[in-house]
């Protein structure tokens, strides 16, 4: 196999189906190739709430590892440092493609750190910006499944000890839950008055279709009770 991030870009760009249209839109105009994208990822952002006490921080696991681990210092700039990466990108470009790892753990806190910096940036500068997702943003520090586990990894609580704190707690999304906020994000930069190359489509229901399911449940009801009565 390649890249595992060529491969990701690959698949974000096979997301995307690129309309190009006459005309412009906004203060962005359309034009033909060749197309500017800007790449991002792993920029893991961390709960502060996590970061002293992270068992996967230690010097003698740092040895053990086939990878290095980053100091906390740098967990603790990870936001600003993805902010200050946005804004080095060229004001001409024509997309932004974010390939994942955007939060450390999946915690609640993470992600909406995460998509605060991105759809700030999208609102300044008028660029749509698509993501898909990593391992890190729905695992604890990418490979911890265990809700349990990931809730004390997030909140810096022990198994056998007396939370210090009555909450609220940093809560560890579900990838279903990340997959719904990062489908939001990815329409709404489809839905940019300035974009007009870029179309966007997955299997994630949006509210219409849940009003639909609710519709076709309540006349089914209805129907129901005509034919075989109230229960």
């Amino acid at each position: 196999m390649g890249n595992p991030r060529q491969t990701c870009a690959l698949w974000a760009l096979a997301i995307l189906s690129v309309s190009f249209a006459a005309g412009c839109a906004g203060e962005r105009p359309a034009r033909a190739l060749p197309i500017r994208i800007g790449l991002l990822a792993d920029s893991q952002i961390t709960s502060a709430l996590s970061t002293p006490d992270c068992p996967y921080r230690s010097k003698s696991l740092d040895k053990q590892m086939e990878c290095a681990i980053r100091p906390p210092a740098l967990e603790h700039l990870a936001a600003a440092m993805l902010d200050i990466a946005l804004d080095r990108f060229p004001a001409d470009i024509d997309v932004i493609l974010y390939l994942g790892d955007g939060a450390n753990s999946g915690g609640e806190n993470e992600v909406e750190t995460l998509f605060k910096i991105l759809g700030e940036h999208r609102e300044k500068s008028q660029i749509p910006i698509f993501m898909v997702i990593g391992n890190h943003d729905y695992l604890g520090v990418g490979n911890t499944w265990d809700p349990l586990s990931r809730f004390l990894l997030l909140n810096r609580l022990q198994p056998d000890k007396v939370p210090p704190l009555a909450g609220p707690y940093n809560r560890s999304l579900t990838k279903y839950e990340l997959l719904c906020r990062i489908s939001e994000f990815n329409r709404a930069s489809a839905d940019l008055p300035t974009n007009t190359l870029f179309h966007y489509g997955d299997n994630i229901p949006t509210s219409w279709h849940f009003e639909l399911l609710n519709l076709l449940h309540g006349t089914w009801e209805t129907i129901e009770t005509a034919f075989f009565g109230s229960a």
